[in-house]
């Protein structure tokens, strides 16, 4: 199988769902009663189990929506599988095995949520809802990683020393590479101590150094 990577989606794009259940009928109606819920979505399903690792490793799947009980797969094996290609991937399992032995089973294998099957219609709307929360939540956070990513990357090609400490200095959040080769200071020392910053500035022009660093702090440029 080919390594997973996120595709570049953001909230409100359309939704690949992958729904899947061994009893053709059920599948049938589920998908087009999910579909039916939100025009993001786009529903996709198999009566097979052992193929769900394959469509999603292939496929730009989103989200996964499995039954529990599939003959020789539970949902929980096509989980385990899925986890393989992508440990993210928001997988909910939709399933009549409403046991607590099962629902907590389920819950230390990492699936992202457990809805039990019901009959009323109000069911397509909570697992709508529950679809849509996983995945855009899931699209925020790799586009929040991609994001932090990309500005390391902007500030390890400056010549310029960039760092951010909290307002009262006990912390250093972030300083790039290029102190090191500026100031011949480490930046473990810095994170032992942020303070230590003041070591390397002559003595006449700590006083002024600390007094822009708190105009800083306090909010002014």
């Amino acid at each position: 199988m080919t390594e997973f990577s996120q595709p570049d989606r953001v909230p409100g794009e359309e939704i690949h769902i992958l729904h899947v259940d061994d009893e053709p009928d059920f599948a049938s109606m589920v998908t087009q009663n999910i579909a039916n819920e939100d025009d993001r979505f786009r529903v996709q399903s198999t009566t097979d189990p052992s193929e769900v690792a394959d469509i999603v490793d292939v496929e730009g799947v989103d989200c996964v929506l499995s039954d529990y009980m599939m003959g020789e797969m539970t949902g929980l094996d096509v989980l385990s599988e899925v986890r393989e290609i992508d440990p993210e991937m928001p997988f909910i399992l939709f399933t009549d095995t409403g046991s607590e032995a099962v629902a907590s089973e389920a819950i230390s294998a990492g699936v992202s949520d457990y809805v039990i099957k019901d009959v009323i219609k109000e069911q397509y709307t909570l697992l709508a809802s529950k679809i849509a929360t996983h995945v855009e939540r899931r699209r925020a956070e790799t586009m929040a990683n991609r994001t932090q990513r990309q500005l390391h990357e902007l500030a390890e090609n400056t010549n310029d020393v960039l760092f951010l400490f909290s307002a009262d200095w006990s912390t250093l959040e972030y300083i790039n590479s290029q102190h090191e080769g500026m100031f011949g200071q480490s930046i473990e020392t810095l994170r032992q101590d942020p303070t230590a910053f003041l070591q390397p500035v002559h003595p006449d022009d700590v006083d002024d150094l600390k007094k822009g660093m708190q105009k800083v702090s306090e909010g002014h440029p």
